[in-house]
């Protein structure tokens, strides 16, 4: 996230797609619905809240700052370690194998 505000559009522009083919389903992906909670971005279901959105972080920087670094913290808390490393290691760890 770089110390730069993300806004995470959750609408279809003009469109009224179902669903599953819509973009509102994104917050449901636990990934994300994760990273929302946290709540370091911006979740906007319309052109007129994507614009107020924009406009606030124009006007104010540091608009929720807090959250944003509390955000950036829980994802990326430990970067001594590659991403890699700790997928391997958590498949050895996980079938039952010493790390060599």
């Amino acid at each position: 996230m770089c110390d730069t505000p993300v806004i995470l559009t959750s609408f279809d522009g003009d469109a009224q797609l179902e669903y599953w083919a819509s973009a509102r389903r994104l917050i449901d992906y636990p990934h994300l619905k994760t990273l929302v909670e946290t709540k370091g971005v911006d979740v906007v279901d319309s052109y007129t809240k994507l614009v107020e959105t924009i406009q606030k972080y124009i006007n104010d920087q540091d608009t929720n700052l807090e959250n944003r670094i509390s955000s950036v913290n829980q994802y990326c808390s430990n970067y001594q370690e590659m991403s890699t490393e700790k997928v391997v290691n958590l498949y050895i760890n996980t079938l039952g194998h010493e790390q060599n």
